[in-house]
């Protein structure tokens, strides 16, 4: 997470290729995601030994969590609730930018 903090980074899908959304990582345990619909959401993270997870703010309830790995440079997460897998790579800050009626 050290490594995180300050950054932004997009998540993406390696099948598709496509970006999934951008996190900024304000703390280490706050965040903003912005998803590839434009919506965004501050994010509370909670690490575990093994897992990241994240609670946004449209859905306090819901926990997201991830286990990380590495493959080579890269860094991925699994889906800790599908198996889906993310590889993140640095973005520019701009990319969770967000309108406010585009705030959770």
């Amino acid at each position: 997470m050290d490594e995180l903090v300050g950054r932004t980074m997009a998540f993406v899908n390696p099948l598709s290729g496509q970006v999934v959304g951008h996190e900024q990582f304000l703390t280490r345990d706050k965040s903003r995601w912005r998803g590839s619909d434009g919506f965004c959401v501050i994010g509370r993270v909670i690490l575990t030994a093994e897992q990241i997870c994240f609670r946004y703010d449209d859905g306090i309830d819901v926990d997201h969590c991830w286990l990380p790995f590495r493959d080579g440079d890269d860094i991925g997460y699994r889906s800790v609730g599908t198996g889906e897998l993310q590889m993140i790579e640095p973005s520019d800050p701009s990319q969770v930018e967000c309108t406010p009626n585009l705030m959770s």
